[in-house]
């Protein structure tokens, strides 16, 4: 990841989040990159089981986006994975994004020889939903959720973090995106909360 990153013109900021025990390993290697970062740590005990449920990564979104709310970093939001392979030309459509963008995401399972497509279902510049297509199988797209997909799928299950992207003052601005729901006092310790964007403008 660093190695991409050092290939994208500035500004850019990489905010990285990890358990304390992880933490001198991390700055000295953090040091060489010359990119700008925030290195941020957390006490929170997570059991190998919390891990493999993706407990301890909702902690570690959570902090990340803690922190860029506290601080009014400005700038677009994106959640990658240290495993995860982009285009340059991606960060330049990143920059571009004035409230909330979303794109398909492939998922490749090696054991279950499946690759499965996730992403937005959109009307003009609006994500009217979301499709999930199964590629292994040649299946047709399947509605997992958006207002264009009738009640049953008004409620989308969880999708994939690496799909999307928004712009940070959604977290401590409301006029940015409209009215929004107040997710302070439903938060349950361990999951991550995004704001629901699925209903704003893409653009």
């Amino acid at each position: 990841m660093a190695h991409t990153l050092r290939l994208v013109p500035p500004p850019l900021l990489w905010v990285v989040v990890e358990a304390n025990p992880d933490v001198a390993a991390t700055a000295r290697l953090l040091r060489t990159t010359g990119l700008m970062y925030r290195h941020l740590t957390y006490k929170d005990n997570f059991t190998v089981a919390d891990a493999a449920a993706g407990k301890e990564r909702h902690h570690q979104r959570n902090v990340a986006l803690g922190h860029i709310e506290h601080h009014r970093l400005a700038g677009v939001v994106l959640f990658a994975g240290l495993g995860d392979t982009f285009d340059l030309r991606f960060f330049d459509q990143l920059r571009q994004i004035r409230t909330f963008g979303a794109w398909p995401v492939a998922t490749m399972s090696q054991n279950e020889r499946k690759v499965v497509v996730q992403g937005p279902a959109c009307s003009s510049s609006s994500v009217a939903g979301w499709f999930s297509m199964d590629l292994s199988n040649a299946t047709s797209p399947v509605a997992v959720g958006g207002a264009g997909y009738g009640a049953a799928a008004a409620r989308p299950r969880e999708l994939d973090v690496h799909g999307f992207a928004f712009n940070s003052s959604v977290l401590w601005d409301p006029r940015a995106v409209g009215p929004v729901p107040d997710l302070r006092a439903r938060q349950v310790p361990g999951q991550f909360h995004p704001v629901t964007f699925h209903a704003y403008q893409t653009y």
